[in-house]
């Protein structure tokens, strides 16, 4: 098994190894769309980082006693050995004119994510995305096929908006509208017409104004129908925008986004959307509503 994979060959290796995220993204940059190239560390890397840092066994120790917040800091606090640093920053190389962008690819998805990074900062940065995959909440979903995580390191894109873009509008699961969601650096969403991307609203959602460039908007909106077609299904893409456009991550949709907004309205007032009844008694019927309002 490989150490090290460039990112448009992902797709020719197991999910256990370079994560589904890289997979995907794999595909995309196949396909022509905007993907930045870049290196993924496989899983082996982690798994050679543990022995050549001689945390092993303290490493299985502490997971067996289900104590995997100590596991988070034992990753972070110990220092890669100084050959395995350099056989690192040797594969990414290339990369380094344009500085770093450092993300998780892995089953869970609010993972590490860190951008425009310099040299003396990447490893620091591998390590906390490895250590982030440790947390209190993840500890019964962690098993032999994800506990050994994959990280993608691309050129640095010097963002500055980021956000993502629902290729159906999840709260109704309407075919022919998205919703486009900016995260960076305010927090905004709207809904848009599939067929003129023209900003909308209807009872259901209240778009906020978009603090998007038409054109901007409009080239997500491209994007994200082609990223939909591409796969067949519905895709929640992650997007960044800088000196150009980039897809950093697509996932399926599934039926924890149609509660995601709701979420986002109870906790912040200026959210405006309104949800129909249906849809309302829908979203408390189901056991993912109640875990996401705790």
């Amino acid at each position: 098994m490989p150490s090290f994979v460039p990112l448009k060959e992902a797709n020719q290796h197991k999910p256990q190894l370079v994560g589904h995220p890289a997979r995907k993204l794999s595909e995309l940059y196949q396909a022509n769309l905007p993907v930045a190239d870049g290196i993924v560390l496989t899983s082996r890397v982690f798994k050679e980082y543990l022995i050549a840092s001689g945390i092993k066994e303290r490493f299985f120790s502490l997971l067996r006693a289900k104590e995997v917040e100590n596991v988070a800091a034992l990753i972070a606090e110990r220092k890669f050995p100084p050959e395995f640093e350099e056989e690192i920053l040797n594969s990414c190389h290339h990369l380094k004119n344009k500085g770093f962008s450092v993300r998780l690819s892995s089953v869970f998805t609010e993972g590490y994510d860190a951008r425009n990074l310099l040299e003396e900062n990447l490893v620091e940065s591998i390590k906390r995305a490895w250590a982030s995959v440790f947390t209190q909440d993840r500890a019964k979903k962690l098993n032999p096929y994800n506990m050994f995580p994959a990280v993608i390191v691309q050129p640095a894109m010097h963002e500055t908006k980021a956000g993502q873009l629902f290729t159906i509008n999840p709260i109704t699961n309407s075919p022919n509208k998205m919703i486009v969601e900016v995260q960076f650096p305010k927090h905004y969403f709207f809904l848009v017409n599939k067929e003129d991307f023209d900003v909308v609203n209807d009872k259901d959602f209240h778009s906020l104004e978009s603090p998007l460039f038409i054109e901007e908007k409009n080239t997500l909106c491209k994007m994200g129908l082609r990223v939909g077609a591409y796969f067949s299904k519905p895709q929640k893409v992650q997007w960044v925008l800088g000196d150009e456009a980039y897809l950093v991550n697509s996932e399926d949709i599934t039926p924890e986004d149609k509660y995601y907004f709701a979420k986002l309205a109870a906790k912040q007032g200026e959210l405006k959307i309104n949800l129909s009844k249906a849809v309302e008694n829908a979203v408390k019927n189901t056991a993912t509503y109640s875990k996401l309002s705790e």
